[in-house]
């Protein structure tokens, strides 16, 4: 007879130790393709990032998907050409990864430890009595039966599933929801929430201050447009109505006659200048009488020849002077109304108007 501690020594107690067929890892898989629309987040993350630096992360998300809706097709073709791109380029990575030497390796040493756990489920096979009744000298020595609490018989297995059918069946025909493991709240989750709601508030009331503050700036800008507009208006009634040019008569008759005065100024500023050229002349063929005596006789010899250019001549000359003399008296008449303007402008200020009531008394 074996004992307690021989038993557990022994060949057979290690057999039956629990093997887990999902120990094994496979090997590394090649990366997915990243979808158009997280491929265009990505991409323009960094500068909405920049330009709004005081949001917060999931506003940012919100910003990237009203941008990547308002994007144009020819714009979100280029990002899905990327993605079909790589998707054939990944098709070919997982042809080359199940058809890998690692893949295969992985696969028949899964295989390997799935036998070995199904194996060890099921009851032992009397072959190490055998092993031990040849080495004892043909005695066969029966083993202890006492149940191992870490083998797994057939009992305990149909045992563990019945309870497990029973508990799912309990929660499948109850009438009451359980509450879902995967939905249960923990603690560390309830601050983050906590934290996200203060940053929302805070958030919501900057959004609230800054929009009263536009709103009052727009106010203000309003009633500086209406100020200034009546402003303007009031100046141009009082330009219109109060301000209007008058010229009475004995105002017209001043300016007439100093204008008299100054043409009369001007005729003989000219006349005197006319009388100085003709002496200047005069002066000069006295002092000169050979050269004035040959250019006189060759100005003779032109004019008896070309006498009907010298006509045109004194034709052009005249329709000169004609023009020159127009422009001089449009100026003049430029220059006599704008006095005329200045005068009135003064008499205004100095008599005003009388009223329309007063007129009528």
């Amino acid at each position: 007879m074996q004992s307690r501690t021989q038993h557990r020594l022994s060949s057979n107690y290690g057999s039956h130790i629990t093997i887990d067929p999902f120990s094994i890892q496979p090997p590394k898989l090649p990366d997915k393709p990243i979808l158009p629309e997280s491929r265009f987040k990505r991409k323009n993350f960094g500068i909405i990032r920049s330009e709004n630096p005081n949001i917060s992360v999931w506003e940012v998300s919100d910003l990237l998907a009203k941008k990547w809706e308002e994007a144009d097709d020819t714009e979100k073709m280029i990002y899905y050409q990327e993605y079909e791109r790589e998707k054939m380029e990944y098709e070919k990575q997982m042809k080359n990864y199940y058809n890998s030497s690692a893949f295969q390796q992985y696969s028949m040493n899964r295989q390997k430890v799935k036998s070995q756990f199904e194996r060890s489920l099921l009851p032992n096979v009397g072959n190490q009595r055998k092993f031990d009744a040849a080495a004892n000298g043909g005695i066969v020595v029966q083993a202890l039966e006492e149940d191992n609490p870490r083998d797994l018989n057939i009992k305990k297995l149909t045992a563990i599933r019945y309870s497990r059918n029973q508990l799912l069946m309990a929660e499948v025909f109850a009438p009451n929801c359980l509450a879902d493991v995967r939905h249960i709240v923990t603690k560390a989750r309830l601050e983050l929430f906590k934290k996200q709601e203060t940053a929302l508030r805070q958030a919501i009331s900057e959004n609230e201050n800054e929009i009263l503050k536009m709103q009052e700036n727009l106010e203000s800008k309003k009633r500086q447009i209406a100020q200034n507009r009546e402003e303007f208006t009031a100046k141009m009634k009082k330009l219109i109505e109060d301000d209007k040019p008058r010229c009475s008569g004995g105002d017209f008759n001043i300016m007439i006659e100093k204008w008299k005065v100054k043409f009369l100024t001007a005729y003989e500023e000219f006349e005197k200048k006319q009388q100085a050229q003709k002496e200047k002349l005069e002066h000069e063929r006295e002092a000169r009488p050979t050269l004035n005596s040959l250019l006189l006789g060759e100005n003779d010899t032109v004019k008896e020849k070309t006498p009907v250019v010298t006509e045109e001549k004194k034709e052009s000359l005249s329709t000169k002077e004609n023009d020159e003399l127009k422009s001089t008296d449009e100026a003049k008449e430029s220059e006599i109304k704008e006095e005329i303007k200045e005068s009135e402008t003064v008499n205004e200020t100095k008599n005003p108007e009388p009223s329309k009531n007063e007129k009528e008394e």
